[in-house]
């Protein structure tokens, strides 16, 4: 039956099915947004506000950030008035505050993320909920890390771990706790606490292989790598590289170039700041995602005596940046002689898109 009919039948089976849709499906779409507004028009208490959290997620997912931040406040608000009747309700208060937290995280709204997760910190200490407490401490903390407040995010990070072993029940909690320990070694590793950083990461490190995590794997040997510029830890990294998306693909060739070009082996940097290149590029074109600075590597890559990667920096300027180029056609015919597994996608992708404008 269609949602919305089902609407107009049993507007509480409707919001029941509804988030089940959202929270199942990878196919969001703004028109389950709009059938989700009727909804929430439709139903009262703990379901609406459900629906409403639901809601919040979604348009989050699309990035509908400004629709989002007025779900997740809608939640809010109506839960803490729910909760003055009966007190089982803060937890749903928490959980609006995190959604809103890391909404505006998201955003870069670093004060708002804070006094949010600030908040949720606070109801989750009086309710005692010790798990989704964790779940905060460690949200806040990986904002400070990102920011830079370095003496904040050890703080936080140290507390959300401790507390995520006495609360970890499943595989994905043992995988939390290595991500923590990651994250704490990045700040340490900041503030020249190397040997500190080493051991944390090792640990790290001994969780993730154990779990086959290969993302979070590529990230504490990458970070390994930054200590000690080690050919076996990167032997290791290329391992991965197969199972990892692109922009961590660019990370490993990009921290490997700079280490050998510190070394003094310009020929082997070269190519790897031409490879994290590729990877970056469509780690931003297929998925949206930002890795290294592709244009940044390109140049490196031609400095260092690359002469082809010119010819793929001028094409992606004129196609993606709109800068005019000399010689246009002799730079798009130059490009489909590149060839390689790393860099036949990259040129097939940039040809397809200069035929679209």
């Amino acid at each position: 039956m269609d949602l919305e009919e089902l609407l107009r039948i049993d507007a509480e089976k409707a919001a029941e099915k509804f988030i089940e849709i959202v929270n199942s499906s990878d196919h969001i779409t703004i028109n389950l947004a709009e059938v989700g507004e009727k909804i929430v028009e439709k139903v009262s208490g703990h379901t609406r506000g459900r629906v409403l959290g639901t809601l919040g997620n979604l348009y989050y997912s699309i990035g509908e950030f400004d629709k989002a931040e007025r779900a997740y406040l809608d939640a809010l608000s109506l839960y803490i008035d729910l909760s003055k009747e009966n007190e089982s309700y803060m937890r749903y208060v928490a959980g609006a505050l995190f959604n809103l937290g890391n909404l505006y995280q998201v955003r870069r709204k670093y004060d708002e993320a804070e006094k949010a997760y600030t908040d949720a910190i606070n109801v989750l200490e009086f309710t005692k909920d010790m798990y989704q407490l964790s779940r905060v401490l460690t949200a806040l903390g990986t904002m400070y890390a990102r920011i830079g407040r370095d003496d904040k995010a050890e703080h936080y990070l140290l507390k959300a771990f401790e507390l995520k072993k006495l609360t970890a029940k499943s595989k994905e909690d043992a995988k939390e706790l290595g991500k923590i320990l990651n994250n704490l070694a990045v700040v340490l590793i900041r503030n020249n606490r190397q040997k500190e950083a080493e051991i944390l990461l090792k640990k790290a490190l001994e969780t993730f292989e154990k779990l086959k995590a290969y993302e979070e794997m590529a990230s504490a040997l990458q970070n390994l790598y930054t200590l000690f510029t080690d050919e076996n830890l990167f032997k290791k990294l290329e391992s991965l590289e197969d199972k990892l998306l692109p922009d961590l693909r660019a990370k490993i060739r990009y921290v490997k170039a700079k280490n050998l070009e510190r070394n003094g082996r310009i020929e082997e940097a070269a190519i790897d700041y031409f490879k994290a290149a590729c990877y970056a590029f469509i780690a931003y074109r297929k998925f949206g995602i930002s890795s290294v600075n592709f244009i940044h590597c390109l140049e490196k890559a031609e400095d260092l005596g690359v002469g082809y990667a010119k010819t793929l920096r001028s094409a992606i300027l004129n196609v993606y940046f709109g800068v005019n180029i000399e010689n246009p056609s002799e730079v798009f015919e130059s490009l489909k002689d590149l060839k390689g597994d790393f860099i036949e996608e990259v040129v097939e992708t940039i040809l397809k898109d200069s035929k679209r404008r």
